[in-house]
């Protein structure tokens, strides 16, 4: 997100593009962002920001999601041990592998459990809107000092 803003010969402006963009998607449900939207709720992010707004949301929050989440976060992180310390055994007498090893951690890291696999749509729903909240609030302080 930050690179937009490095790269940008008017940050105001770029700023203020995007807070047109933020508001589209938050009303609207199209998506304009610069940042990558790929896991985006396009297209229920207008309703349920309408209900934050008029405070008629519903509790969405589910404590079983939350602990199996946490279970799922535990068991990988056992899985991630387990692989590290075989691959060490493996590799101990040859040190030329150790950047192929520490590429294979970092590709492992990223295959543990994803939020959106186990929380219900409106909560992701909810940590998205905020995050956009956010993203809006650093674009409303960038078009006012022109800095990012």
């Amino acid at each position: 997100m930050f690179g937009f803003f490095k790269r940008s010969i008017d940050k105001q402006e770029l700023a203020r593009r995007e807070i047109k963009n933020v508001d589209l998607l938050l009303n609207e449900g199209e998506c304009k962002l610069l940042p990558d939207s790929e896991y985006l709720l396009v297209d229920e992010i207008p309703a349920m920001y309408e209900m934050f707004v008029t405070g008629t949301w519903l509790d969405f929050f589910d404590s079983g999601e939350l602990e199996a989440y946490q279970v799922a976060h535990q068991e990988n992180d056992q899985r991630l041990i387990q692989l590290v310390a075989k691959q060490i055994q493996q590799q101990m007498d040859d040190e030329s592998r150790l950047a192929g090893f520490t590429s294979w951690i970092e590709e492992n890291k990223t295959k543990g459990p994803q939020y959106r696999d186990y929380f219900n749509t409106n909560w992701v729903l909810a940590l998205q809107i905020q995050a956009i909240l956010w993203y809006k609030y650093f674009l409303e302080r960038t078009l006012e000092t022109g800095n990012p």
